[in-house]
């Protein structure tokens, strides 16, 4: 028992700057679920089914439009660690990129919005601006979030997201009442511009204050777009896993059954960001060891996944037990759910959050080409699943599909995968 003991503690608590990176995580964490948590049913009910399926379309525009930056600031962190001297460079040339990015796709959003039959269709002029906004503050905010984690210092960056999600939090309680979407908007673009601001003057300090803040050469962008390829790849195939079955549902069953599904993925969103905390601030720790200390890797993995498989065994079986009733309290039973459901969900999520440790240490070690086109058909299968199986089964048999399709993809391959080729 007490080697047992001395194990566990030397899992969570050996690094002092690991346990502050996780702490503020956890932290940054624990009030954006709080948030969520506070939010979600208080907004359906003010703003109605529609406003709200709006609502659960712009946070799923808002990531998809994160793969805008064609995976040039996952990129970055590998790049900023290996190549410090060229720091500043990198971050005034990748800013640039994405400055021009938004002047190119800004008008596209608009033509889209006038001739699509699709989600963005509904949305009125203001929603398209505000939507916009929200993408390219997304973007930057990544960005220079990328510079903080680049030193290990990842506690710093959500320090700042922690004051960010308490501000915006309490702007939109105070105008709920009004039940209006654009002012809920209106205070999202607010937080997130002071929020980029903050991240933007952090990152500066880090890369020097004399940098400058556009930079412009053709052929070093089109060196680090091809540096980066395979993670807009894997940026791409996520997307498709987490956020495009909402727009198919929205296309096919409206907006009572969008709004159910926002909210189960909203729930389930809080423990799948929560648990892998535990594994997203060891990145730069990957790339670090691989240049330094390649033979410790399959111990970093083994220890990350131990520590994982642990927590998920606890979470498991406390919201297996409990998690239906929370559930329904915090939805305020609006929907007649069936408990199956929530176990479907419950599944599928735990299952993510194991293969999300070999894919971390894929991405961070760029042994991701092959993996990554495994996960663009795991991608592809899961957004084609509520074509087939919604109709004859409804949300269940979405959840289904996409679990079957995970087992038969990632779920094997990527441990597999990455145990042959780890160190080498």
């Amino acid at each position: 028992m007490q080697r047992l003991f001395t194990r566990f503690v030397d899992l969570f608590f050996s690094d002092r700057l690991y346990l502050s990176n996780v702490a503020a995580t956890f932290g940054a964490q624990l009030l954006t679920a709080l948030s969520v948590l506070i939010l979600m049913p208080r907004l359906l009910l003010s703003l109605g089914e529609q406003q709200f399926a709006t609502y659960g379309i712009v946070l799923n525009v808002i990531v998809f439009g994160g793969i805008l930056d064609f995976g040039m600031s996952t990129g970055l962190l590998r790049r900023l660690i290996h190549e410090r001297n060229h720091s500043a460079q990198l971050l005034s040339l990748v800013f640039t990129a994405y400055m021009l990015i938004f002047v190119v796709v800004a008008p596209v959003l608009f033509i889209l919005h006038v001739s699509s039959t699709g989600p963005l269709n509904g949305f009125s002029l203001f929603q398209l601006v505000a939507l916009s906004l929200l993408v390219l503050q997304y973007v930057l905010a990544t960005l220079f979030d990328i510079v903080i984690q680049s030193t290990q210092r990842i506690f710093q960056a959500k320090i700042i997201r922690m004051f960010k999600v308490v501000g915006e939090l309490i702007a939109i309680l105070l105008i709920l009442d009004k039940g209006s979407l654009d002012l809920v908007l209106i205070c999202m673009i607010a937080f997130n511009s002071l929020y980029a601001l903050v991240l933007y003057q952090r990152a500066r300090l880090i890369v020097g204050k004399d940098a400058p803040i556009f930079s412009f050469d053709w052929k070093l962008l089109q060196g680090h777009l091809r540096y980066s390829f395979w993670y807009f790849l894997a940026a791409l195939s996520t997307v498709l896993v987490f956020n495009s079955q909402l727009f198919v549902l929205d296309l096919m069953a409206g907006p009572q059954i969008v709004a159910q599904f926002v909210l189960f993925n909203r729930f389930f969103e809080i423990i799948r960001f929560a648990v892998s905390n535990f594994t997203v601030v060891l990145q730069p720790i990957i790339v670090d060891n691989e240049v330094n200390n390649p033979g410790r890797l399959k111990h970093l993995y083994t220890s990350a996944l131990t520590r994982v498989g642990l927590l998920l065994l606890v979470v498991f079986i406390i919201l297996n037990q409990w998690g239906f009733d929370l559930f329904m309290w915090w939805s305020k039973q609006r929907y007649p759910f069936d408990k199956s459901l929530y176990q479907l969900f419950l599944l599928y999520t735990t299952l993510i959050l194991i293969d999300n440790v070999s894919a971390l240490f894929l991405g961070s070690l760029k042994l991701n080409r092959v993996t990554t086109l495994v996960a663009l058909v795991q991608g592809t299968l899961v957004v084609l699943a509520p074509v087939f199986f919604f109709e004859a089964y409804g949300l269940s048999g979405v959840v289904m599909a996409s679990t079957a399709v995970l087992l038969l993809t990632n779920f094997i391959f990527n441990p597999i995968y990455l145990w042959k080729h780890i160190g080498r």
